[in-house]
Formats: structure tokens, sequence, C-alpha cells
């Protein structure tokens, strides 16, 4: 077994006990008195482990070769949809019922919350990075070597994106929406050379389509219902 092998191979235990090791910092982050003694941990560390976390999840899916299997587009997309899709739709009905748990029972322990947001990040992150390379599989298919360099680009400045969101400085209104502005575009531009669309019947352009959809539903409300970090302590 090869060097990289060995490594992808050893990504999904890393990305579990990272966020294993997410879900720990919340809650002793939120409780500092959960262990009995008073712990003080800094905002940087929860930061860290998000940023670890997010790495791992975005490698070991870039990891999977063979997600394509030979023209089954619309299953590509209905695996999707039907894995990390509906337990973020599952996940954003539990942040409902926290809320309105917190509203009539304000007494209520607050550890099942940091616990239900600290899911909610880590379904986030798997449904934007299975989205992602998922999208870069029909994106790239039959591609030119110019798509798969601007396409690279895409992923380079995505992950920068996601790594300034985890700092507490926020850029100013303008810029943030300048800057979301470009990835929206440039992503259009992209995704624009989709040759695999071509291969669909009419009946299935428009599964297509609804399957996208409800995509695009699931990470929308998620990152609706997902906070920073700094939030989690109340």
């Amino acid at each position: 077994m090869s060097f990289a092998r060995k490594l992808n191979s050893l990504l999904l235990p890393f990305s579990i006990l990272s966020w294993l090791g997410l879900l720990a910092c919340a809650l002793l982050y939120a409780h500092p008195t959960l262990l009995g003694q008073a712990v003080a941990l800094p905002g940087w560390l929860l930061l860290l482990l998000q940023a670890i976390f997010t790495a791992a999840i975005f490698l070991q899916e870039r990891a999977v070769t063979d997600r394509l299997r030979g023209l089954d587009f619309i299953g590509l997309l209905r695996r999707l949809v039907l894995g990390p899709g509906l337990l973020a739709t599952a996940c954003v009905g539990l942040h409902l019922l926290q809320q309105l748990i917190r509203q009539n029972l304000p007494n209520t322990s607050s550890l099942a919350f940091t616990a239900i947001y600290t899911v909610n990040i880590g379904l986030f992150v798997v449904l934007l990075a299975r989205t992602n390379y998922v999208w870069r599989s029909l994106v790239l298919f039959r591609s030119s070597a110019r798509l798969r360099t601007l396409w690279t680009w895409f992923e380079v400045l995505l992950g920068a994106t996601l790594l300034l969101r985890l700092f507490t400085w926020t850029p100013p209104f303008g810029l943030d929406t300048a800057l979301l502005g470009v990835m929206a575009a440039f992503g259009a531009y992209i995704s624009s050379h989709q040759k695999w669309v071509a291969y669909l019947s009419r009946r299935q352009k428009l599964e297509a389509v609804l399957l996208q959809l409800a995509v695009i539903l699931s990470m929308g409300c998620l990152c609706f219902i997902s906070c920073t970090p700094c939030k989690i302590r109340s």
C-alpha cells in the first residue's frame, strides 16, 4: 500500500476524532465547570479544532476517486440528497426543536444545545464538502485542462473563504458582500461548463434540477442556523 493510500485510510478516523475533540472543546468552552473544576479554554483553540475538522473532511472527500460511476449522474445527485442532505435537514429540525424548548423551558440544561450546535457544524461541513466534490465530478466530466486549473483556483478561494470565517475579525459588509459576489460569479462561470447535461433525457434533467434545489435548500437552512464559535458560550 502506497503512502498516499495509507494517508487516505487515516482521514476518516482522524475526521471523527477531530469532531469529537471539537465537541469536547465546545462543551468545556460553554460550561467551564463541567468537570467539577473550572477550565478556562481560549477561544482560539475552538477555532483551531474547527479548522482542523474542516480541513480533514475536505481532504477526505477530495480523496474519493470513484465518485461518478459511469454515466450515472442522477444517481450521484440522489446519493448526495439522501445522504448528508437528508441528515442536514433532520439536524435543522433538531435546531428548531432546541429553540422551541429554549423558549418554553428556559431552565433546561444547555449541554444538549451545545451538542446540537456542534452536530450542526459537523453536518454543514460534511454537506458542503460532499456537495463541492460531487459538483466537481460533474463539472470536470470530460473537461479541458484549463477548466481543471480554474476549478483548482476555485477550491483555493473556497478554502480561504472558509478559513476567513473562523476568525473573530469580521470584514466590512461591503467587502464581505463583494467577496461572496466574486466567489458566486466564479462558481457560476465554472458551473456553466456542464457537458454531462447532454447525456440526460428531459425527465432526468427535471429530476437533476429538483435534486440540486433540494441540496441548495439544505445548505441554506444549515448556513442560516449556524453561528460563529464565539457565540457558543451563553
